[in-house]
C-alpha cells in the first residue's frame, strides 16, 4: 500500500521545491450504513510532524470530486528547522488538464510529471464507498483491521500497518478510515486529525481551476 499517511508531508515537500520559502456536516452516520449521496466531498485536516531539529504544523482544506478524479487541496503550514521558522502557503490541484503544485506566496507553480505523480499518494485511491470492500483491500495490502471507532459521527475502520516514514524509519502506523478516507492517523512523530468533513458537498465554481495570477513555470 502507498504511504497515505504521508500525503500531507509529501505535498509540503513538493511546495518547498517550488520555492516555498516565502515570508519568514453531512448527516450523522453512527452505524456507517448510509452512503454519501454526492461524488464531491470537502475535508479540513490538521497535521503535525516532530523530529529532532525539525517540526511542522499544517492545516489543509481539500475539495475532492471522486467521479471526475479532480482535487484541490490548499495548505497553510509552518516549518521549524534548526531554529528557523518559515511560513508556507500552497495549492495542490488536479483537473482535466493535469496536476499542479502551486506556491500561493510566490504566485508560481508547475505541472507534475507522470513520475512525480507516481510518487504522490492519492486520497481518492481507496475511496470505495463500501466499508467491507475497503477492509478487504486493507488486508490484501498487508494491513490489519484492529477495530472500529466513531470520529465526527462517522464509523471508522481502525487499521494498523508497518510503514517507512519520510525520515526512513519503520513505524507502526494507525489509521482511522471512513470508506477509505483517512480521518485520523498516528505514525511515529506524525499525527493527523480531521477538523471538518462533508460527504454531501457542492464544489464552489472554479475551485478546480488554476487561480488567476499564477504563473506556471514548467
Amino acid at each position: 500500500m502507498k504511504k497515505i499517511v504521508y500525503l500531507i508531508t509529501a505535498l509540503a515537500a513538493t511546495m518547498m521545491a517550488c520555492g516555498g520559502n516565502g515570508k519568514t456536516g453531512s448527516e450523522v452516520e453512527e452505524n456507517g450504513a448510509a452512503e454519501p449521496s454526492s461524488s464531491v466531498y470537502y475535508i479540513e485536516q490538521k497535521t503535525s510532524v516532530t523530529e529532532e531539529g525539525y517540526a511542522m504544523e499544517m492545516f489543509t482544506k481539500g475539495w475532492f470530486d471522486v467521479e471526475n478524479d479532480f482535487s484541490a487541496v490548499e495548505m497553510e503550514y509552518e516549518t521549524f528547522f534548526l531554529g528557523d521558522k518559515v511560513a508556507h502557503k500552497g495549492l495542490f490541484l488536479t483537473n482535466h488538464t493535469g496536476s499542479y503544485s502551486i506556491n500561493l506566496i510566490r504566485q508560481t507553480g508547475y505541472k507534475l510529471t507522470a513520475e512525480e505523480l507516481d510518487d504522490e499518494d492519492d486520497m481518492m485511491e481507496y475511496y470505495t464507498g463500501d466499508s467491507d470492500e475497503f477492509e478487504q483491500l486493507i488486508v490484501e495490502q498487508g494491513g490489519a483491521v484492529v477495530g472500529h471507532e466513531t470520529i465526527l459521527g462517522k464509523r471508522c475502520t481502525v487499521v494498523e500497518m508497518e510503514e517507512e516514514d519520510d525520515f526512513g524509519d519503520i513505524v507502526t502506523a494507525t489509521y482511522w478510515f471512513y470508506k477509505g478516507i483517512p480521518l485520523k492517523m498516528v505514525a511515529g512523530n506524525t499525527k493527523m486529525e480531521t477538523l471538518k468533513v462533508d460527504f454531501n458537498a457542492t464544489a464552489p465554481e472554479g475551485v478546480f481551476d488554476i487561480p488567476e495570477g499564477i504563473t506556471i513555470i514548467r
